[in-house]
């Protein structure tokens, strides 16, 4: 339930801030969660907003977090291709990639040189598969995502933390990393709770 309210509340800044830039041409949209509020904080981050310090309001102090119009179009471009590739829409997919696009995963050590070398490996990726949109969030140069990937078979199940540097409002790399779910080593169990 709380993972459903976060998501729906993250969704609700999201579209307020895509009213902002879409309907009213804003050059950027500031947010002031309360500091001792961690979830709304988490919340804006998820809806692509940067933290950029505290700050004193009259009602007590906030974190000042800021989303710009470039990093809006970013965070709006990999939103857009996850939806793609999770309904399987592959001409779609591909027109958010720039010709000169590339994808590297670096955990298995492949590199994939072309656009249509990356969609044609996940149209033909075995298997059915369901992807969550996790968190996308702007850095100075990048885009990063993390998505979790299910399919009906239980035992295929991985979460991706994706790098995108975008050119031009297109895709033009990505760096990849994905991990799939693992027991706990034992050594560790005395650390954790």
């Amino acid at each position: 339930v709380c993972a459903l309210a976060a998501d729906r509340y993250a969704a609700a800044v999201e579209l307020l801030a895509t009213r902002l830039f879409v309907h009213h041409a804003a050059g950027k949209v500031i947010g002031d969660p309360s500091v001792t509020n961690p979830a709304s904080i988490r919340c804006f981050a998820r809806a692509g907003f940067t933290p950029t310090g505290a700050v004193k309001t009259p009602d007590g102090p906030a974190e000042l977090m800021v989303l710009t119009r470039r990093a809006f179009e970013g965070v709006r471009t990999v939103r857009r291709f996850w939806t793609e590739v999770h309904l399987q829409r592959w001409p779609r997919a591909r027109a958010l990639l720039a010709d000169t696009f590339e994808a590297r995963w670096p955990h298995t050590g492949e590199r994939f040189s072309s656009p249509s070398a990356f969609i044609e490996m996940n149209a033909t990726y075995p298997g059915q598969h369901t992807i969550r949109v996790l968190e996308v969030t702007p850095t100075t140069d990048e885009i990063v995502s993390v998505v979790h990937v299910t399919s009906r078979n239980p035992d295929q199940e991985c979460w991706a933390t994706s790098r995108f540097r975008l050119v031009d409002g297109k895709l033009a790399r990505v760096t990849e990393y994905c991990t799939d779910r693992q027991p706990a080593p034992q050594w560790r169990e005395r650390f954790t709770g």
